[in-house]
């Protein structure tokens, strides 16, 4: 009986020290963010800069200051920087008399890339009622940044303004 017991402790440890050593290493290996450009040079300048711009075109919009807000945007390639034209223009300014600048945070700055950087707000376009807690009185909101140079310049992507959406007379709501 002895023997047995022997033996099934010996063939126990023996599977227990197999098992064990044939397990494969894990995989560790980090998410890599697709966006982020590892040979883009960061600095605190950067991040300070286009805080600096984003608050500057935030504070006309508040002040209601629209045309020169807007006169902040621009077209970008990797060559060359141009105004806003007509159309956008137009689209952009109906939006932001819709929906007004009372005030904003700044959610996020995302650096991923010097044609491809974020930052992300949120603001109250009306004031909340009295009594109304969970009332929707605030939206999200994000400005392209684009380096050229050692230049910054706020953009705004052309998916994020769309012109029939601020077609108020053919409208079908």
């Amino acid at each position: 009986m002895k023997k047995f017991i022997y033996l099934c402790l010996v063939i126990s440890v023996g599977f227990s020290f197999y098992s064990c050593s044939n397990k494969s290493p894990k995989n560790e290996e980090a998410d890599v963010d697709p966006y982020y450009n590892s040979s883009m040079k960061r600095t605190a300048e950067d991040s300070a800069t286009i805080v600096q711009l984003a608050t500057q075109y935030l504070d006309l919009l508040k002040e209601n200051k629209l045309e020169e807000a807007v006169n902040m945007l621009h077209d970008v390639d990797s060559v060359d920087v141009k105004p806003l034209n007509e159309e956008r223009i137009n689209a952009l300014m109906t939006n932001l008399k819709r929906f007004p600048v009372l005030s904003y945070t700044i959610d996020e700055l995302r650096l991923f890339s010097d044609d491809n950087t974020e930052l992300r707000f949120t603001y109250e376009f009306m004031p909340k009622p009295e009594g109304a807690e969970n009332f929707p009185n605030t939206m999200k909101g994000l400005l392209g940044f684009f380096r050229l140079g050692e230049t910054w310049y706020i953009t705004v992507p052309e998916d994020k303004v769309d012109p029939e959406i601020n077609d108020m007379e053919n409208s079908k709501y």
